[in-house]
């Protein structure tokens, strides 16, 4: 969403560029709304002018019925998006954990048909999703706590959903957590 665009997303799309060797970044932000459904804080011009200035060389706007959504219907929206380009090979995108072999693991395991039936009798018996999602897919520790790793999982489902040729890549969040207050 990049709103705000912050140090973070510069040093993410710095890294993107060096992980793969591109030759150009590509980015997708929301446009007027974000994912929670509020007016961007910034406008998205703004947004748009901080991520070419700091290395994004074409910014596409995410349709606004995926831009305001939940995380897998953003993701979706996001990657038939960069997957329309014909031109993005490499997904780079932030998750806590660093490891993309992790993250490649948990979208299929929270993809398999078997999981879904868990998740569905987690649910029936009162657990909250958060608590039905982390028992229905047995991965342990705390993979989907994250923010940035649920996201990523998203992304990569998605992109399988929709057979998009990418090779995934992870930068490691650094310093703070994603809704932390200092």
């Amino acid at each position: 969403e990049y709103d705000p665009f912050h140090n973070g997303h510069a040093y993410h799309l710095k890294k993107a560029v060096e992980m793969t060797g591109a030759q150009a970044a590509v980015a997708v932000i929301s446009g007027s709304f974000t994912q929670r459904g509020s007016a961007a804080f910034y406008d998205k011009g703004a947004r748009t002018a901080a991520a070419l200035a700091a290395g994004a060389d074409l910014v596409l706007e995410l349709p606004h019925i995926y831009a305001c959504n939940a995380g897998a219907e953003f993701a979706y929206g996001a990657m038939a998006v960069l997957e329309g380009t014909g031109v993005v090979t490499d997904l780079v995108f932030g998750s806590e954990c660093g490891d993309t072999a992790k993250l490649e693991n948990a979208a299929d395991v929270l993809s398999a048909v078997e999981y879904k039936g868990r998740l569905k009798k987690h649910l029936d018996s009162g657990l909250t999703f958060a608590a039905a999602r982390e028992k229905a897919a047995g991965l342990g520790g705390d993979l989907l706590c994250g923010a940035n790793n649920n996201l990523a999982i998203e992304y990569i489902a998605a992109a399988r959903a929709i057979n998009a040729d990418m090779k995934f890549l992870t930068v490691p969040r650094l310093g703070a957590g994603h809704d932390a207050e200092t």
